[in-house]
């Protein structure tokens, strides 16, 4: 009778330990729809980016997406650009912890978190050809080019002209109609 009650026991526990790691695992994994919402737009917004042929290293080198403190936003994209090109050129996603910068990129996100550990990092691609991208309080103040908000219950964006000329890109004006508000904008 003790065998079969204890291995009664060690059967309920060893259930209960899978329906919660199974539970846990499910939470960890589970992608937010703004973590979503913001790959897609990541991805999109290099569709609507004019690089000068200096950010390239050569005709057929990819463009590199750079994400950096966001790892969940970095698989998503990763999932996203599986089997797609933009203007005919690979495209290479790469995510980074905060505290190392990428040395190459074409479209570097920072996330809030690592941008406010290191407010200065937009600083140091200010005047190259990369696309920065952050959703801070005030990234465009930091010297990103784009940067997501969240407005209601949606993901919108803010563009900065400005950021976008010193870095020699130009961008689209379909991206532009949808932004939610351009700085730089001639009137």
């Amino acid at each position: 009778m003790k065998l079969e009650f204890r291995l009664v026991i060690w059967i309920s526990a060893l259930c209960l330990g899978l329906i919660i790691c199974q539970s846990g695992f499910a939470q960890a994994t589970r992608l937010s729809l703004e973590d979503r919402v913001k790959a897609a737009f990541l991805y999109k917004f290099c569709h609507y980016i004019e690089w000068p042929e200096t950010a390239f290293s050569s005709a057929n080198a990819p463009v590199i997406i750079a994400v950096v403190g966001a790892d969940a936003i970095a698989h998503e994209l990763e999932k996203v650009t599986v089997g797609h090109d933009i203007k005919g050129r690979s495209i290479k996603v790469k995510s980074y912890t905060p505290d190392r910068l990428p040395q190459q990129a074409h479209l570097l996100f920072i996330s809030r978190a690592a941008s406010t550990q290191h407010p200065d990092w937009l600083k140091t691609y200010s005047s190259k050809p990369v696309m920065l991208v952050t959703d801070s309080p005030n990234g465009l103040d930091l010297g990103s080019g784009i940067n997501f908000l969240v407005d209601g219950d949606r993901v919108r964006f803010d563009i900065s002209l400005t950021t976008i000329k010193a870095q020699q890109l130009r961008i689209g004006s379909p991206l532009l109609s949808v932004a939610r508000q351009i700085r730089g904008a001639e009137k």
